[in-house]
């Protein structure tokens, strides 16, 4: 994150000669929306830019009457946090959001074939529905914007291959304590091309001698 790069930073600058250039220093975000050449809007704006694409779906898709973008909000957010799930984890939206009435694991709220569905049932079912043509088109009107969410950006950076030849010089990489496998293997592809390298963390009690 920025507080860490600013903390390395500050760390270097205390070790070295006056006048030295320090590196630059980024997080992995901030660098691969540089690379792709795209903005990462803050989650407020996601909102309100998720809330026009579903309002613009509304005659082909059961959606939720809100009234007002604040009873958006809680819809918006959980449905935007399952859209960032599955493309930090580089899941198949399409398996996702399948119909529960083909998955035979759900027994809680019964969505086998041939049982009938109560009305909360059908309510719930056709907004699940609704959940994939949502994330595709949310997708293409972002990026028809010149704009990613974080995660489908980092997605990109995993699924495409042309933006490598575009990195030039050597990038140190530190702190990725806790990536997805979005951000994991987007690092791993850097490495293995011979355009990154790794700087471990290292606790002091894993290389004391008397242990």
């Amino acid at each position: 994150g920025r507080r860490a790069a600013r903390k390395l930073a500050d760390a270097l600058a205390g070790t070295v000669p006056p006048g030295t250039w320090l590196p630059r220093f980024t997080t992995l975000g901030e660098w691969s929306a540089e690379v792709q050449r795209v903005s990462t809007p803050n989650k407020l704006e996601l909102l309100v830019e998720l809330q026009q694409v579903a309002e613009s779906m509304r005659t082909d898709l059961t959606l939720p009457e809100w009234d007002s973008f604040e009873r958006f909000q809680p819809w918006g957010l959980a449905a935007l946090g399952d859209f960032n799930n599955i493309d930090h984890h580089l899941l198949e939206a399409r398996q996702v959001f399948r119909d529960l009435r083909n998955i035979k694991d759900i027994e809680a709220w019964s969505f086998g074939e041939g049982k009938e569905l109560k009305p909360g049932q059908l309510r719930f079912l056709a907004q699940w529905n609704a959940l994939l043509p949502l994330y595709e088109a949310f997708h293409a009107h972002l990026r028809s914007m010149g704009s990613s969410t974080m995660a489908g950006l980092m997605r990109r950076m995993e699924e495409e291959e042309g933006w490598l030849s575009q990195v030039t010089g050597t990038l140190w990489m530190a702190g990725a304590n806790a990536m997805t496998p979005a951000e994991r293997r987007t690092v791993e592809k850097l490495v293995r091309a011979g355009k990154a390298e790794w700087i471990w963390d290292t606790d002091p009690t894993y290389v004391r001698n008397d242990m």
